[in-house]
């Protein structure tokens, strides 16, 4: 009865001393939005793409699950403080996306590392801000991104442009010529289940 990406589960996340994964979509005046999927659908009833939202039209939306608003970063940052630890999941392929999550959590007092499939986004710490703790998702096609973009993230190829600190794959990518190669160099691989029928 908890919605995935909300104060709520955040909360229950701090009060059992667990390290969160969370989801972050850039919005149409540069604010962040702490939301996994591109429409709104799946978790609001309402219709169109996060994207186009400003910040205060986001948070005059309610989930479905417990009427709450869906946050932006800096309040889940704010309810998190030292507390636990924070792995963010940057979702739009843009610099700009990544620039935004810098502002946010550079003033951050506690552990926070960045995470994405665009390989742009997790080079684009690694030229910038080489001390953040940085990890590239693979294994999935994200054809939004476009075709040769795509290609690398299934086969993990983008992970040579990214310089990421960690590798995260899905368990049924496991074996995959690329991941184990890159595990045996002692990149660090987080696994995770995929439920195909997520938004």
């Amino acid at each position: 009865g908890i919605p995935e990406n909300s104060m709520a589960a955040f909360q229950r996340a701090v009060d059992a001393d667990f390290s969160i994964e969370l989801d972050v979509r850039l919005l149409a005046d540069g604010q962040l939005a702490v939301f996994h999927d591109r429409e709104l659908w799946r978790m609001t009833g309402e219709m169109g793409a996060t994207e186009k939202l400003t910040a205060a039209a986001f948070c005059h939306l309610r989930f479905l699950l417990d009427n709450q608003h869906p946050p932006l970063l800096p309040e889940v940052l704010a309810l998190v403080g030292d507390k636990v630890g924070v792995l963010v999941e940057i979702k739009d392929p843009s610099v700009q996306a990544a620039q935004a999550v810098m502002r946010v959590a550079q003033g951050h007092p506690g552990r926070w590392a960045a995470l994405s499939f665009h390989a742009e986004v997790i080079a684009w710490f690694a030229r910038h801000y080489p001390q953040v703790t940085r990890g590239l998702n693979g294994g999935v096609f994200e054809w939004d991104a476009g075709f040769l973009s795509a290609v690398g993230m299934r086969s993990f190829l983008h992970a040579a442009t990214a310089r990421p600190h960690f590798l995260g794959c899905y368990f049924k990518r496991l074996r995959s010529p690329v991941p184990r190669w890159l595990r045996s160099r002692g990149l660090p691989l987080v696994t995770l289940d995929f439920h195909e029928d997520r938004g």
